[in-house]
């Protein structure tokens, strides 16, 4: 009982800190609420201060992450992203392997490690996290299409990293086990695996998600309770998650959010009251809200000073890495895109496509997931923390002026 005590305490101090945060970003278009948290976060981590809470793989990926996945895809606006479909199914499917690639080719020549761990590690940093640029966009009023564009490429690309994560981590330890250096790609078989492998737990994922979605839906259509009917959407945002991840094997990211896409837009919940839809957004977004709240401050209490002492050029040079390959990916990707479409995006939306590239929920509960007896365990989870601390701190911060400077906003 005491222990529950505990730990029902320090979860209030973080709400306590929150609260005080939030009123102040609330007054304040300069102060994203996001940032603020996870500079609060790196504040007490180097002070005696203690929250008294770590973050932890299973903290992430099973107690928090698919409410973030299934409210995500629920609420994805889908109408703006069928008028817009390439630019971030572009950014997922070509932006982030190529992101990953750059990362992982150009990281093993600047920190000389392997090829194959540095290509772990940028499929680990790639995905983005759009809660702190999402924030900024709300205060400032930025378009409606824009924020789609981020907050789709978000959605899916969690799914594509995850997958990626799970198949480059298992040739990685397999090599170990078997006494292999880890190297090098192993030429055209380990292509090969990779792509299977993706397709099978990529595929499967899907295929879970899309049934508990369907037959949660056909449940809502012959029930009026709206607490029964949170409580089927919890149930599908966790049993999809859990059943595909956890017993299957296969991808319950893709399963969460194909779950909540079928949710959220089969028939926009047209045999709902709009009482009962408000009542099912109201909920998730107060979730997604205190779950960001408690992972933002405890992400930059993840950086401490002797981390900081010892590491800093590998954090600076990564941080610097990241940013590169982001810069080099979404132009020529997007410019390519632009010469498919009859709309094409202005040069100020992929100005915030690459600022707007914060890497922060995913890449840190992947870089937890990490087996301690892994090659160079620290300098990937050291540099993946580093890049998560410095992307909201520093692109976040300067997120309002840059949404001024390129006109969007202002």
């Amino acid at each position: 009982m005491a222990d529950i005590a505990t730990i029902v305490l320090q979860v209030v101090s973080i709400f306590i800190l929150g609260f005080g945060v939030r009123l102040v970003a609330v007054h304040s278009e300069n102060i994203v609420y996001p940032v603020a948290l996870v500079l609060i976060g790196v504040t007490v981590a180097f002070t005696p201060f203690e929250l008294g809470i770590s973050l932890s793989r299973d903290f992430i990926m099973i107690g928090f992450l698919p409410i973030l996945l299934f409210q995500g895809a629920a609420e994805l606006e889908l109408g703006q992203v069928r008028d817009l479909p390439l630019a971030p199914l572009a950014m997922v499917f070509v932006g982030l392997p190529l992101t990953a690639g750059i990362i992982g080719l150009a990281g093993s020549w600047l920190f000389d490690i392997p090829l194959l761990i540095a290509l772990l590690f940028g499929a680990i940093i790639a995905p983005t996290d759009p809660a702190a640029v999402l924030a900024v966009f709300q205060q400032l009023e930025a378009p409606a299409d824009l924020e789609t564009i981020i907050k789709s490429e978000s959605v899916f690309n969690d799914t594509v990293s995850i997958v990626l994560f799970t198949v480059l981590l298992d040739l990685v330890l397999t090599q170990q086990e078997t006494g292999n250096a880890v190297t090098q790609v192993t030429g055209v078989d380990t292509v090969v695996r990779l792509l299977v492998e993706m397709l099978i737990v990529g595929g499967g994922g899907l295929l879970v998600g899309a049934v508990v979605g369907f037959g949660v839906y056909g449940v809502t259509r012959v029930i009026t309770d709206r607490m029964a009917t949170l409580l089927l959407t919890v149930i599908a945002a966790y049993g999809s998650y859990i059943v595909a991840s956890q017993f299957l094997g296969i991808s319950g990211v893709l399963a969460a959010v194909t779950a909540g896409l079928v949710i959220g837009h089969t028939g926009k919940w047209d045999t709902r009251p709009s009482e009962t839809v408000l009542f099912m957004k109201g909920v998730w977004q107060t979730a997604v809200f205190l779950i960001n709240t408690l992972i933002y401050i405890l992400i930059g209490e993840l950086i401490t000073p002797g981390t900081v002492f010892e590491y800093v050029w590998l954090i600076v040079g990564a941080a610097v890495l990241v940013l590169v390959a982001r810069i080099l990916v979404v132009y020529p990707t997007m410019g390519g895109i632009n010469q498919l479409i009859a709309d094409p995006l202005p040069i100020q939306y992929q100005h915030v496509i690459v600022w707007g590239s914060l890497h922060t929920v995913i890449p840190v509960a992947l870089a937890l997931s990490l087996p301690e007896g892994m090659p160079f365990y620290e300098e990937i989870r050291t540099m993946v923390f580093g890049v998560a601390v410095l992307s909201v701190g520093v692109q976040g911060l300067l997120m309002p002026a840059v949404l001024k400077l390129t006109g969007i906003s202002n």
